[in-house]
């Protein structure tokens, strides 16, 4: 049971977020020190409040502790930097996997035919923008083969993974979406982005900062955490009904 029921909790989890996205940005803009400890530690709240639901979720159990995974890997990665790039690329494949898991879990719930086919629309959308963003602005000799390695890798990941979140939006009607896979979703496109903000950053010489991309991850993690939220009010309503 949660203190002052579950409205008050997922009330005082999105007022939490708020603030520690207040503060870091607050820190940040004024170059203080501690600006990096404040994104860390957001990112372990996020995680511990996704595993706090995790009683409730029992056939998508996996899938909340890989989401979860997701904000821990970033933030073990800001904590060690020796390792931050092994734990940045480990969020993103945490990611795909846990959205590919939600696939395989709900295949019967879709026309196959019909599945298909959105995927290979997708597909093709996504390449032929792929193509016009990134493949055409970076000089492939000036990397190296590590450079080539992490780039095709995290491309590769977030491209899989905007595939799946466009795929789930067309082969599903929205108004049977509920609130918290919704958010989780929105959140999805938030690192995505942040990623591939990431990438223009790391190989294209466009240095915008790190404040925009922090704000997409912040906003994403902050979404998977509410989104975890109003999923555990839903499972919670059903076993009260059944």
């Amino acid at each position: 049971m949660f203190w002052g029921g579950d409205d008050l909790k997922r009330k005082s989890i999105i007022i939490s977020q708020l603030i520690i996205a207040v503060l870091y940005f607050s820190t940040y803009f004024l170059t203080l020190p501690f600006a990096g400890l404040i994104l860390t530690l957001h990112h372990f709240i996020a995680a511990f409040i996704i595993l706090g639901t995790l009683s409730i979720h029992r056939n998508f159990k996996l899938n909340w502790v890989v989401l979860a995974s997701v904000p821990i890997s970033m933030a073990i990665g800001s904590l060690i930097k020796p390792i931050s790039h092994y734990m940045y690329l480990a969020s993103i494949l945490l990611l795909l996997i846990t959205i590919i898991n939600y696939f395989a879990k709900n295949i019967k719930r879709w026309h196959r035919a019909q599945l298909i086919l959105d995927i290979l629309i997708m597909m093709i959308m996504i390449l032929g923008v792929t193509s016009a963003v990134f493949l055409s602005k970076f000089d492939a000799q000036a990397l190296t083969s590590s450079q080539w390695v992490t780039l095709t890798t995290i491309l590769v990941a977030d491209l899989l993974t905007l595939l799946m979140i466009l795929v789930l939006i067309s082969s599903t009607t929205l108004s049977k979406i509920s609130v918290g896979l919704y958010m989780v979703v929105v959140g999805m496109c938030f690192y995505v982005l942040n990623n591939l903000i990431g990438i223009y950053n790391d190989y294209m010489v466009l240095q915008i900062g790190q404040s925009i991309p922090n704000l997409f991850r912040i906003f994403a993690f902050s979404l998977f955490a509410i989104g975890s939220q109003y999923e555990n009010k839903k499972m919670t309503l059903k076993k009260r009904l059944c």
